[in-house]
């Protein structure tokens, strides 16, 4: 199921625990975003809504990605978030709480 606004996003990926092999990340209610990488770099970052897309900003360790509006995909216990508005790269997170 296509997540197209921020109620459903809300409802269905903040305040829980996401997990990609040794990656996990919380998506906060106060548009933060936290975690730790498989190598144990901090994630760190700011999110918004905007339109049918998730906007983020996170660093990882020392690196600083570019801000990126992506589409989000929910599948039973699985969140996949796709970069560039789903034309890029795809991760798949698992809730983990």
């Amino acid at each position: 199921m296509d997540i197209l606004d921020e109620r459903q996003f809300r409802e269905t990926v903040v305040g829980r625990k996401l997990a990609m092999g040794g990656t996990w990340i919380v998506v906060s209610d106060d548009g933060k975003i936290s975690g730790t990488g498989e190598n144990g770099d901090e994630i760190a970052g700011t999110w918004s809504w905007d339109g049918a897309y998730f906007r983020r900003i996170v660093s990882y360790g020392r690196d600083t990605q570019p801000e990126d509006l992506q589409k989000v995909v929910a599948n039973g216990d699985q969140i996949t978030f796709v970069r560039q508005k789903g034309d890029g790269v795809a991760f798949t997170f698992t809730f983990a709480d």
